[in-house]
């Protein structure tokens, strides 16, 4: 009894930890513009180690844009939730923030992870 106790939180564990925080096509975000790019691949796969959740909000979908030109629309926390996925609301977004459009998107040099490039600078 205590050996399946055991197995069952730790299965538990697993499922938990893949569920939380990854990315899905068509599930948690959705490409908008995918004819842009010649290899969608490198993004999917990006994507499916990402934890987009502080980009997300909570009610209305996010747009962001990578160097590429490529356009990603990120669903809201609220729609994945209603799916049956797990979502950290103290993450995401309540208001936009200050510095939108001040950033930018890329892929690393071995694209396997999403990467947020600044691209303009507030001067005071």
């Amino acid at each position: 009894m205590k050996k399946s106790f055991t197995y069952l939180i730790l299965s538990f564990m697993m499922v938990t930890a893949l569920s939380y925080g990854q990315e899905a096509k068509g599930i948690t975000y959705q490409i908008v513009n995918p004819e842009i790019v010649n290899n969608l691949n490198d993004y999917e796969d990006a994507f499916s180690t990402a934890d987009m959740t502080k980009l997300r909000f909570s009610n209305k979908s996010n747009t962001i844009e990578f160097e590429s030109g490529l356009k990603v629309a990120l669903y809201s926390a609220n729609h994945i939730i209603s799916i049956g996925r797990v979502v950290n609301m103290g993450k995401v977004l309540t208001s936009e923030p200050k510095n939108k459009g001040y950033y930018i998107f890329g892929l690393s040099s071995d694209k396997k992870t999403i990467i947020q490039k600044f691209t303009k600078t507030k001067l005071k």
